[in-house]
């Protein structure tokens, strides 16, 4: 069901704009189970002096499943963008980074992990990612492993975003390929997005 104009991300869990659509599936089960009196022998079946009854008992196994379809891939979106696509060695190039957390049901994303992949040929620029850290007390740490730098936020609850930047250099000449950067939830890794980034050319 669409969110109404009125909801609020707070409020209606209809209201982050994600649809959910749900559908029941169940089923039926029917049975007979025979009881039997202990005293039905087959040697007393034709004794006067007992009464030996079998009979069936209906017994019935219901089950019923719900299924959810859509919503739950777009409660996180990551967007990594470079403000350029050719530059030259030594250049610096900004790198813009934002992450919102819109799930179609109250809940918390907890400690958000935001991968940021740098592209073949550059080197993050450490001083601008400690300045970044510095400005948003969101940002609790950073590492830098490799050409991942990777920044570690503070409990995003429904409607929260986040954006922040840091620069990298042009090491060397190199036609790179566009790289892939994600954000994922550190207790909850099945809440995850993944945007991929922009070829860049270094001459």
């Amino acid at each position: 069901m669409p969110a109404s104009p009125e909801a609020t991300a707070h409020g209606d869990p209809a209201a982050t704009g994600a649809a959910v659509a749900a559908n029941g599936e169940g089923s039926l089960e029917t049975k007979g189970e025979r009881t039997q009196n202990d005293r039905c022998a087959a040697s007393q079946l034709y004794s006067v002096g007992f009464t030996c009854r079998s009979a069936f008992t209906p017994a019935f196994d219901a089950q019923f499943g719900l299924k959810t379809a859509g919503g739950f891939a777009d409660r996180v979106k990551v967007d990594v963008d470079y403000d350029t696509t050719q530059v030259e060695v030594d250049d610096l190039v900004n790198v813009s980074v934002s992450v919102e957390f819109n799930p179609p049901l109250p809940m918390e994303a907890g400690m958000m992990v935001v991968d940021v992949s740098v592209p073949t040929g550059f080197s993050p620029v450490t001083e601008t990612i400690a300045e970044a850290v510095q400005k948003n007390a969101r940002i609790k740490r950073y590492d830098v492993a490799g050409r991942k730098v990777i920044f570690y936020v503070e409990n995003m609850n429904p409607g929260d975003k986040i954006s922040f930047g840091f620069k990298v250099r042009a090491m060397y000449p190199v036609k790179a390929k566009g790289v892939t950067s994600q954000a994922y939830s550190y207790y909850k890794p099945e809440i995850r997005a993944e945007t991929l980034g922009k070829d860049v050319t270094v001459n």
